[in-house]
């Protein structure tokens, strides 16, 4: 229960931190953005909040929780996770425009961006799959 409970928590988060960062004047409400630029990004947040919202379904809502279940609920914000990391890939993008550099939350002097976000959110979400995994091992009965 306690992985379950760790992915979802992950995956609310993970909805909810495309609101936070994107609805707002850095993103959707800039000025200098198009309105194209703003149309991805809001395709942004809401295939976040689907990808998160199945993550739940899967994890709570269908029937018959079993291990597909706790896969695709995980994968399902995995996949979310890992397309940011590839978004950093494609010729001329960045994660965080100069301009609003000093908006980005630190500790000390190291900021906690997408960096720092990317592998920490991976690595909580394999934990929770592994937690989950090994408690629904116990609960499956013996065979007879």
């Amino acid at each position: 229960m306690a992985g379950r409970i760790l992915i979802s928590v992950l995956a609310v988060l993970s909805a909810g931190m495309q609101y936070y960062d994107d609805l707002n004047h850095t993103h959707m409400f800039n000025a200098g953005w198009t309105g194209h630029a703003k149309y991805h990004d809001a395709i942004t947040i809401l295939l976040a909040t689907a990808l998160c919202v199945l993550a739940l379904i899967h994890l709570w809502v269908l029937p018959n929780y079993n291990r597909e279940r706790l896969t695709m609920g995980t994968l399902s914000i995995g996949a979310w996770w890992l397309a940011l990391a590839g978004a950093m890939a494609f010729p001329g993008t960045t994660h965080r425009d100069p301009e609003f550099r000093d908006l980005v939350p630190h500790i000390g002097d190291y900021r906690i961006d997408l960096r720092t976000l990317i592998p920490l959110f991976l690595v909580l979400l394999t934990v929770g799959y592994l937690l989950e995994l090994r408690a629904l091992r116990r609960r499956r009965p013996a065979p007879a």
